[in-house]
């Protein structure tokens, strides 16, 4: 029952040591955001939705060269394989 009681006490007091080398989660980010400099592009609503938008575009831009490349691909019979997931292509096919 001793044993016990010290090795509490001691698990107690490591916790708090531990505790002393955290750094909060407000000065990592407050650390980090000094480190990137002075000129940096503040984020805001309307920038944030600006980009949200070029990436989503951006995103359907290469999906649509990715599938007319595999259309063209299956239509000169280079299809390869057989698998059983079923490409975006292969799905409108069929409904």
């Amino acid at each position: 029952m001793n044993s016990y009681f010290t090795f509490s006490y001691i698990f107690q007091d490591k916790k708090k040591e531990d505790k002393k080398d955290e750094i909060s989660l407000e000065d990592l980010v407050e650390k980090e955001r000094a480190a990137l400099g002075p000129n940096q592009t503040r984020v805001t609503l309307e920038s944030f939705l600006a980009w949200k938008k070029r990436k989503l575009r951006e995103k359907e831009d290469t999906n649509s060269k990715e599938n007319n490349r595999k259309k063209a691909e299956f239509k000169a019979g280079r299809s390869v394989g057989v698998s059983s997931k079923y490409s975006q292509f292969e799905i409108d096919r069929f409904y």
